[in-house]
């Protein structure tokens, strides 16, 4: 797991084959901008949705 990666780098990944961003900010709600096609979960819940996503892909978590 790499622990971050640069804003171009997710911008290269974005709608690669097996790749997955997921928003996982607190008050999603309020957030003014989202990155296109991210999937939005809560970050308290990871235990409840982590198994919807493919394992053998890249998941991308984004708080800010």
């Amino acid at each position: 797991m790499e622990p971050r990666i640069s804003k171009n780098e997710v911008r290269d990944k974005l709608g690669k084959p097996g790749v997955v961003v997921i928003d996982v900010r607190h008050d999603q709600r309020t957030a003014t901008e989202k990155i296109a096609g991210a999937k939005l979960e809560d970050y308290e819940k990871v235990e409840q949705w982590l198994n919807k996503y493919p394992k053998d892909g890249e998941i991308i978590l984004y708080c800010s």
